[in-house]
């Protein structure tokens, strides 16, 4: 399903993430596998679909970091950047302290990007920025953060830093 999201096949990461299931959408409601659903669910014309699943997984779940980042992608989708970035924000403070150092940032980080790409809104690729540099202080061996930094600025004495962090 990922791969599909990557190549941007929708539909096919829609089907692997929630289609074809009784409750209809039933599987991607397990917390890591939620955005992805959701992403490709509204990159593939099931809006109505992933508003309900997403209302039913905060009723049982709360509003956990994969909640905030599954709104986000469908405010986003809305054109309701504001409140989605609020929500992009709420994502990065409610993650459980053991996922601090692990793949939820690249998560958060890589949802920004999506909808930076997607929108053109200058708001995600702050946040991209933002969420980065982050990261990097977080945990400074890892060159993906750099990578995106390098990816995203618009300074050139930054990009080059950061290009040569990452292929250190």
């Amino acid at each position: 399903g990922y791969n599909n999201i990557r190549l941007q096949r929708y539909s096919a990461a829609y089907d692997i993430f929630c289609g074809r299931r009784d409750p209809p959408l039933s599987y991607y409601t397990s917390n890591y596998s939620l955005p992805f659903g959701v992403w490709s669910g509204v990159k593939s014309g099931h809006l109505a679909e992933v508003v309900t699943t997403l209302k039913t997984y905060k009723e049982k779940n709360g509003e956990t970091f994969y909640y905030h980042l599954a709104q986000a992608f469908i405010l986003a989708d809305q054109k309701n950047h504001k409140n989605a970035i609020n929500h992009l924000e709420a994502a990065r403070s409610n993650m459980w302290a053991k996922e601090w150092r692990y793949f939820p940032w690249y998560q958060l980080v890589e949802a920004c990007e999506w909808l930076y790409e997607d929108t053109a809104y200058i708001g995600y690729r702050d946040l991209v920025l933002k969420f980065a540099k982050i990261c990097q202080k977080i945990r400074y061996e890892s060159a993906w953060s750099y990578a995106v930094e390098a990816k995203y600025t618009d300074s050139e004495s930054d990009r080059l830093r950061a290009l040569g962090i990452t292929l250190y």
